[in-house]
C-alpha cells in the first residue's frame, strides 16, 4: 500500500497494516474496499506457485484456471505461493480517504447494533465498518471500538449518521491517506499476548428482527463472558460485527467466482468474529473451550427462533435462501476461513458444491498429499 501511494492507487488489502498478504488472500480476504471490488481474492490476476512436483507454475484465468479458482479462498493446501499479481484501483479523493477508530461506552450497545444492521441493509459500496464489543473485567473494560471507512475525503450525509449521533470516548477519524489509515488501525493490536479467533455467520434480517437477533446474541455473549472472566483474570474478549452485504458476492461472480461459493441472491449477512486474548499458556485450554462455547448455540438459536417463517435477509432476491433452512453452505452456514478456529471446517462450509471441486484440484496436483502432511491450516477430509 505504501509503495502505491505516490500513484494514487491501492490494492484491495487487509484492514490493518500488519495483516499478511498470503494468508489474507488464500483465505478470501475482507477489505474496506470489498463493497466496491469484492474480496481480496477476487482481485488477483495471477498467482505464481510451487507445486509438490517442484514445478513452478502460474495460475490465472487462462492458465491452470482450476487451480486459480481453488487458490481464491481455498486455503494453503495446494502449494507454496511465491507471488500475487493484483489489480490496483484509484483511491480516495486526491489520494485521501476518511476513516479511523472511535470508541464508545458499552451502554450504547443497542444503538450501535441497530446502526450496524441498518448500515448493512442500506449499504454504500464506498463505506465500511467493523463494530467490536470489548470486555475485560480486570480493567473494568466495557466498550465498543468501531472502525469507520469511506473511500473519499468525507462521507456524504446519511452514511454514518447513526454512529455520529452517539457520544464517543475517543475519536481519531479524519481525512488521511489510505496507508496512514491502515497503519493507525494497528493501534488496536495487543502484541505479546496469546490470541485466538473464531468465526460464524449470522443473517442480516430486515428491521426489527435483525437488530433484535444481533442484540440477543450480543447479550448472550456478554453474559457468558462476564460469568467466566471472573474465573480467568487477564482475559480480553471481543465480538466483532463485520457486514457482508450482497454486493460483495456479486463482485465474485463478475470475477469468475471464488472458492467460498457465496450467492448474492441470499442477500446480506453479518460475519461474526470472536477474539480472546490472554496472558500465559496455563490458560490455553480454558480459552479454547470458552471460544467454542460462545458459538455453540447461536446457529441453533437462529434456526429455532427465525427458521420456518419464510424469512429472508435484507436485499435478498428471488431464488435466495430462506433463513434457518437448508444446510446454509456459502451463506448462513459459511465459516470465513480468515476468522476460523482450528476445530472449525471452513472449506466444508463453502457453497455451490465447491468443496468437492477444491478437493479434486488438490488431489490432482498433490496426489501424495505432500503439502497436506507438512503444513498446518485447514485440511480436505
Amino acid at each position: 500500500v505504501d509503495a502505491l501511494e505516490p500513484f494514487g492507487v491501492a490494492v484491495v488489502s487487509g484492514r490493518l497494516g500488519d495483516v499478511g498478504v498470503g494468508g489474507l488472500t488464500l483465505g478470501g480476504g475482507l477489505s474496506f474496499l470489498s463493497g466496491q471490488y469484492g474480496l481480496v481474492c477476487d482481485n488477483v490476476l495471477n498467482i505464481e506457485i510451487v507445486l509438490a512436483n517442484a514445478s513452478i507454475v502460474n495460475a490465472n484465468a487462462s492458465s491452470n484456471p482450476d487451480l486459480f479458482f481453488a487458490l481464491k479462498g481455498g486455503g494453503n493446501q495446494f502449494g507454496i505461493v511465491t507471488s500475487f499479481t493484483m489489480k490496483a484501483y484509484p483511491i480516495g479523493t486526491a489520494g485521501n480517504v476518511w476513516g479511523g477508530l472511535r470508541s464508545y461506552s458499552g451502554i450504547y450497545a443497542e444503538e450501535l447494533i441497530n446502526a450496524t444492521q441498518a448500515f448493512t441493509a442500506n449499504f454504500d459500496p464506498k463505506a465500511a465498518v467493523i463494530v467490536t464489543g470489548e470486555i475485560a473485567i480486570d480493567s473494568l473494560l466495557d466498550i465498543f471500538v468501531v472502525f469507520l471507512f469511506y473511500d473519499g475525503a468525507a462521507p456524504p450525509a446519511g452514511v454514518f449518521d447513526a454512529f455520529d449521533a452517539l457520544p464517543t470516548i475517543s475519536d481519531d477519524v479524519k481525512t488521511r491517506t489510505y496507508a496512514d489509515l491502515l497503519t493507525s488501525d494497528d493501534n488496536v493490536n495487543l502484541y505479546g499476548l496469546r490470541y485466538l479467533i473464531r468465526g460464524t455467520t449470522l443473517p442480516n434480517l430486515p428491521s426489527p428482527l435483525g437488530p433484535a437477533l444481533f442484540l440477543e446474541h450480543y447479550n448472550t455473549w456478554k453474559s457468558y463472558v462476564l460469568s467466566n472472566n471472573l474465573l480467568h483474570p487477564g482475559f480480553i474478549f471481543s465480538l466483532a460485527f463485520q457486514p457482508l452485504p450482497a454486493v460483495i458476492p456479486s463482485h465474485a461472480t463478475a470475477a469468475g467466482g471464488n472458492a467460498l461459493g457465496m450467492d448474492e441472491r441470499n442477500g446480506d449477512f453479518m460475519w461474526m468474529e470472536y477474539d480472546i486474548s490472554w496472558l500465559t499458556p496455563l490458560s490455553d485450554n480454558e480459552a479454547h473451550a470458552m471460544a467454542m462455547n460462545i458459538t455453540s448455540t447461536v446457529q441453533e438459536m437462529v434456526k429455532q427462533k427465525y427458521g420456518g417463517r419464510g424469512l429472508m435477509n435484507s436485499n435478498a432476491q428471488p431464488g435466495g435462501a430462506v433463513v434457518g433452512e437448508g444446510d446454509g453452505k456459502g451463506g448462513q452456514g459459511l465459516v470465513f476461513l480468515n476468522d476460523a478456529m482450528y476445530d472449525q471446517l471452513p472449506l466444508q462450509s463453502y457453497g455451490m458444491g465447491n468443496y468437492e471441486r477444491l478437493k479434486g484440484v488438490q488431489q490432482a496436483i498433490d496426489p501424495r498429499a505432500f503439502f497436506a502432511g507438512r503444513t498446518g491450516g485447514f485440511k480436505f477430509t
